[in-house]
């Protein structure tokens, strides 16, 4: 599933957590775990890192449209997939 994300989000459609989620067919807060996860591992980061510290408090939290940038890890790993 976390391989879906990446593919997803590479894709360069709009990714917000509800859409992808959405396209996903899993919920909001599924998506925003998996996002976590993939960061911790080095796999996505924000391009706004200074704000997802933050994000449990922010008001317009289920509207975020994040953007998220693929590390050379993940694009390497996509690219191996796609063989």
């Amino acid at each position: 599933m976390l391989k879906s994300v990446l593919a997803e989000i590479a894709k360069g459609k709009e990714s917000d957590m509800r859409r992808l989620a959405k396209r996903l067919g899993v919920s909001n807060t599924l998506v925003r775990q998996m996002v976590k996860t993939l960061e911790k591992t080095g796999y996505l980061h924000s391009a706004s890192p200074t704000c997802i510290p933050v994000c449990n408090q922010c008001p317009i939290r289920q509207k975020c449209s994040a953007i998220w940038v693929l590390t050379p890890k993940t694009r390497q790993m996509l690219k191996e997939t796609k063989k």
